[in-house]
């Protein structure tokens, strides 16, 4: 039930254009998403869903991301942008914060595939 409130509350948000009202107001922000670890047997991504993902799952996110218009740029870019004051129109940052097995048989791979 508990799952089902939030996913119909986020359902509603996107609905009413409460993401997009958000994204143009940080569009000069940079936005760090920080992945854990992929998963490389099909049945690690279900077992630790936060903890693995599936590299499928992550393959749709970097295609959503180029569709909806986001730069992926490198962690030293947005900072010195940020140090400098430069302006970053819808930066993403992709940080994998584990050197496990997973991120470089799919993570690395899928994420060079998308630049």
């Amino acid at each position: 039930m508990k799952r089902f409130a939030k996913l119909a509350f986020l359902f509603a948000c996107k609905y009413i254009g409460i993401f997009w009202l958000f994204r143009r107001l940080n569009r000069s922000g940079v936005r760090i998403l920080c992945y854990h670890g992929f998963a490389v047997a099909p049945d690690q991504s279900r077992f630790r869903p936060k903890l693995f993902m599936d590299p499928a799952v992550f393959r749709k996110r970097m295609q959503w991301l180029g569709r909806a218009g986001f730069q992926v740029i490198s962690l030293d870019a947005a900072v010195d942008a940020l140090r400098s004051g430069r302006t970053l129109r819808d930066a993403v940052v992709i940080t994998m914060d584990d050197g496990l097995y997973g991120s470089f048989l799919h993570g690395i791979p899928i994420a060079r595939e998308f630049g």
